[in-house]
């Protein structure tokens, strides 16, 4: 099992990246297309890191650095001043689900938060916008805050920000 940091510009690796991502969050938990989250604008922003497991990639998460983005960071509740990293799209197939690999991906972000410098880490969970009632997303957003120690910092219809100040 080995963990990739992924160029942003590389469509091959990315690829990977948007397979899994698809099948997770399309297929497994029915997202549509408009929730963008297979793919979206942010991607470029990221820093990726691919889970690879017996040769095949099977998970993936991204770090976004929201540093600067005032807008953003005040509707999420955070505070602008702050230095913020951003953990997104943390999906793993459910033929390669385990503890172990979930460490391994969370292993990636948390080395990414230290030593880039981050004073404050948050991730949002929302349930898909199609099926607003959907209560798998509840236990998403449980191990969030469990995993990465996350607090829950405002909820607004079916769409959390968690967050820690570190």
């Amino acid at each position: 099992m080995t963990i990739e940091q992924i160029d942003r510009q590389n469509p091959d690796f990315l690829k990977h990246i948007y397979k899994i991502r698809k099948q997770v969050f399309e297929n497994e938990f029915g997202f549509p297309k408009k929730d963008r989250m297979t793919q979206n604008e942010w991607d470029a922003l990221s820093n990726h890191y691919l889970l690879i497991n017996n040769g095949k990639p099977v998970g993936a998460v991204a770090v976004v650095n929201w540093t600067g983005l005032c807008d953003i960071l005040k509707e999420n509740g955070i505070d602008p001043k702050l230095s913020v990293a951003k953990i997104t799209k943390l999906a793993i197939l459910p033929e390669a689900r385990s503890l172990s690999n979930l460490k391994e991906l969370i292993y990636s972000t948390q080395q990414e938060i230290i030593t880039s410098h981050y004073d404050f880490v948050t991730a949002n969970v929302a349930r898909p916008s199609n099926k607003p009632k959907d209560r798998r997303m509840d236990h998403i957003k449980q191990t969030y805050q469990k995993t990465f120690g996350l607090q829950e910092i405002q909820e607004s219809d079916g769409s959390w920000t968690l967050g820690k100040q570190l």
